[in-house]
């Protein structure tokens, strides 16, 4: 997301959570809605696959992303087929600790970039 498209997503007071993930993060719209479907019940990838309607394939590169972001974690269970996967978000508190503190290293450099100015 460009600086002026966030200035005028900001101005119109049409400014969700969800684009602020999209700012913050880099997430595109199947990453968020995996996401959200993910804070709202712990699933594995075939449930998240049928729920967004995507293939599996897709859907595992999603929550490699997530995972890696350090927004989605993963548990396994034993099932009679071996090890199952459950993916589950992390708190909306600590989403909202990890936004804060990205938007803050955000302005600081912001800030060192203005001061290099001569």
């Amino acid at each position: 997301m460009q600086i002026s498209e966030l200035q005028s997503l900001i101005h119109s007071g049409n400014f969700c959570k969800n684009d602020v993930m999209r700012c913050i993060f880099g997430l595109n719209d199947i990453e968020i809605k995996i996401f959200c479907s993910i804070m709202e019940k712990e699933s594995d990838i075939m449930e998240l696959a049928k729920k967004v309607k995507r293939n599996r394939a897709t859907v595992q590169r999603v929550i490699k992303n997530l995972i890696a972001i350090g927004i989605v974690g993963r548990k396994g269970l034993n099932s009679k087929r071996g090890r199952k996967y459950v993916y589950f978000a992390i708190t909306s508190d600590k989403l909202k600790e990890i936004l804060a503190a990205r938007i803050d290293e955000y302005c600081k450099s912001l800030k060192n970039m203005v001061n290099l100015i001569k």
